[in-house]
């Protein structure tokens, strides 16, 4: 999952409102919140998605052009969750192996202490 937040100064609730009117209000796939309010320079709108894929589906599907249409500034997007999965190779077989050393190889230390090499797994 990935939150988004788009800040967008100069916009308009009007203008919000002109897009949501041409967009319609059938909630689109992917999205689990969609959060916006007035700030002081313009709109913020906070969403929260299954995933980057299901934000460019939606902005290719009519968000993009209702956006052009209502004459909305260019937004700043900022990503403030990580969205699963997205972890480096090398970051994510060092916790695998951490996970399986903790689940299924707990070592009993009562072996080691007397002969490192044959270290028994309980």
């Amino acid at each position: 999952m990935i939150c988004r937040i788009y800040d967008v100064p100069g916009a308009t609730l009007d203008q919000y409102d002109q897009v949501n009117e041409q967009l319609g209000s059938e909630k689109p796939e992917g999205v689990h919140a969609h959060i916006a309010g007035q700030t002081d320079d313009g709109i913020r709108v906070i969403e929260v998605w299954d995933s980057t894929d299901a934000i460019e589906r939606y902005m290719q599907s009519g968000l993009g052009e209702a956006l052009a249409q209502a004459n909305l500034p260019e937004p700043k997007i900022t990503d403030a969750g990580r969205q699963r999965g997205t972890r480096s190779k090398k970051r994510e077989g060092r916790a695998r192996r951490r996970r399986a050393l903790k689940k299924d190889k707990r070592l009993d230390p009562s072996s080691c202490a007397t002969d490192p090499a044959g270290c028994t797994t309980r």
